[in-house]
């Protein structure tokens, strides 16, 4: 089921600082407390929710300035209860928070090896929070939640998919 959440035309375009991503973290993270692990944002900006923060802006408040795969690749296996996956998948976004191309939106294989890293570094019952313009399913992270934010009319729509990474199983240790 779709769940719709009605937000206003003067709400952030910035969604780390939206209340309605601040609730949905806040619901996830309450629900994962027991499960041991951090909680990691590849693309934080000026977001201090996560244990681990990463933007390739230096501009911002994020502890490293990496690109996103590079600073998944410096994080553990199976370390990770939380992902919060926002990443500028616009032209328009990008230039905003980068000033330059889209690092990320002109080049699918980039997102593809991203998404790879989060199976890795995920544990077992961990999720990954996604934002975007799409409902993309990560590849073998089972979806479990579809959320629409509406702003009105002259606002695009965002939706956020929940993931989770389930038990394990065989198909986690062949490539």
């Amino acid at each position: 089921m779709i769940k719709r959440i009605k937000a206003g035309s003067r709400d952030s375009k910035d969604t780390h600082k939206s209340d309605y991503y601040k609730n949905i973290f806040s619901i996830y993270n309450k629900k994962l407390n027991k499960l041991p692990g951090m909680i990691v944002d590849p693309f934080a900006r000026n977001c201090e929710w996560a244990d681990l923060t990463n933007d390739l802006n230096p501009n911002t408040k994020a502890k490293y300035n990496l690109d996103a795969f590079e600073f998944l690749k410096t994080i553990p296996d199976n370390s990770t209860k939380l992902i919060l996956f926002d990443p500028p998948f616009s032209q328009r976004q990008e230039i905003e928070k980068y000033g330059s191309n889209n690092l990320y939106a002109s080049d699918s294989n980039k997102i593809s090896l991203i998404t790879k890293e989060f199976q890795r570094i995920l544990l077992a019952g961990g999720v990954v929070i996604k934002l975007g313009y799409n409902s993309t399913k990560i590849k073998n992270l089972d979806l479990i939640d579809c959320l629409i934010v509406n702003f009105g009319g002259s606002r695009n729509d965002v939706i956020i998919t929940i993931h989770k990474k389930m038990n394990k199983s065989l198909g986690d240790y062949c490539e």
